[in-house]
């Protein structure tokens, strides 16, 4: 699944407020108060006896986290999901796709779509806050299941010396078989030869196994 495939990027060029995106998870659409995005390093730190310096290990990329808070809230009119006048509809399908199985594109206003999975989410409802609900939703990177490892370029030259071993050898075949088929012979092998010659009767005729042509050059008698 590619990023480009799952959402419009807006042109570059525009003003900030021009690029905002409408936040959505999975296609669900709601408004954002906050947004924050947690990625580092994995680091290991060791320290050790007798020695003023650690040692700090990157153990790789941190696994991108997301913590947002989202709110729906009542519109003067309905014109969508979004922007509606009853604000259970927009909680509603919202709290579906949050407890739905699986991964899903998380679309933030100001962030590039990413493939997330949602852990946990609080919904909070206030009796004197009619018509408006607040979601606190954490959302950790999918990434790649542990079978489907990014190929290394190791990996990757070898596959392509493969493939080209490959289609050599199948360029190889068909030139052979058009070549036969098109009445050519090649040079016969020395060892085929000889073993040849000896599966011959003592009294075969020599002169059978000289080339037609050449044998109008043989004196008659």
């Amino acid at each position: 699944m590619h990023i480009s495939e799952l959402a419009w990027f807006p042109p570059p060029g525009l003003p900030w407020r021009q690029q905002l995106m409408r936040a959505s998870f999975r296609g669900a659409y709601f408004h954002t108060e906050t947004g924050t995005k947690e990625n580092a390093r994995r680091i290991v730190t060791h320290e050790f006896p007798k020695k003023e310096f650690p040692y700090s290990e990157d153990m790789g990329r941190r696994a991108m986290e997301f913590s947002v808070r989202g709110y729906c809230i009542t519109y003067v009119h309905t014109e969508d999901t979004l922007f509606n006048l009853d604000y259970r509809v927009t909680r509603d399908l919202l709290l579906e796709v949050l407890e739905k199985e699986g991964y899903g594109v998380l679309q933030l206003p100001t962030l590039p779509p990413y493939i997330v999975v949602c852990p946990r989410y609080r919904l909070t409802e206030e009796m004197k806050l009619g018509g408006y609900c607040t979601f606190d939703m954490t959302f950790v990177e999918f990434g790649l299941p542990p079978t489907d490892q990014p190929v290394s370029a190791r990996d990757a030259l070898l596959q392509a010396q493969e493939e080209a071993r490959r289609q050599a050898e199948e360029e190889s075949k068909k030139a052979s078989e058009a070549a036969g088929a098109g009445g050519i012979t090649f040079p016969e092998d020395k060892s085929s030869k000889n073993r040849r010659l000896r599966s011959l009767p003592r009294n075969y005729p020599k002169t059978a196994m000289i080339p037609q042509s050449k044998k109008l050059l043989l004196p008659h008698g």
